[in-house]
């Protein structure tokens, strides 16, 4: 929350003023900000899913992934899925939806923003 409130200070307030001016939409308004806010979407998505990768040393010892499996997380989904079961077609499942996570992201971005090239 404090990440995405530094992220929305960082966005100069001309711009919502000129937005204002041209009578843009709210919903264009929330579009450029949101464009604005994506490297600070990244670096939550990041913190987030290296935290989550990080409670599986909490979580496993205190309570196994506790009652019905309510308190397991992706790192002992994946745990369980590669050791416990010995599940050999689902042992990269959840690492590769993680990936994915990370990633989807990332490809669009790439897309939209292609690398400038040095001038020789």
């Amino acid at each position: 929350m404090i990440l995405l409130f530094a992220g929305l200070q960082r966005i100069p307030r001309e711009l919502h003023e000129a937005a204002d001016l041209e009578g843009s939409a709210r919903g264009a308004a929330c579009a450029w900000s949101c464009c604005r806010l994506r490297p600070v979407l990244a670096l939550n998505l990041a913190l987030v899913t290296i935290q989550t990768l990080n409670t599986f040393d909490l979580i496993l010892p205190l309570t196994g992934g506790g009652p019905a499996r309510r308190t397991e997380v992706v790192s002992l989904f994946m745990y369980r899925s590669a050791f416990a079961r010995h599940g050999g077609g689902t042992r990269g499942g959840g690492g590769g939806d993680l990936l994915a996570l990370n990633l989807g992201p990332r490809v669009p971005g790439r897309a939209a923003h292609p690398a400038r090239r040095k001038a020789a």
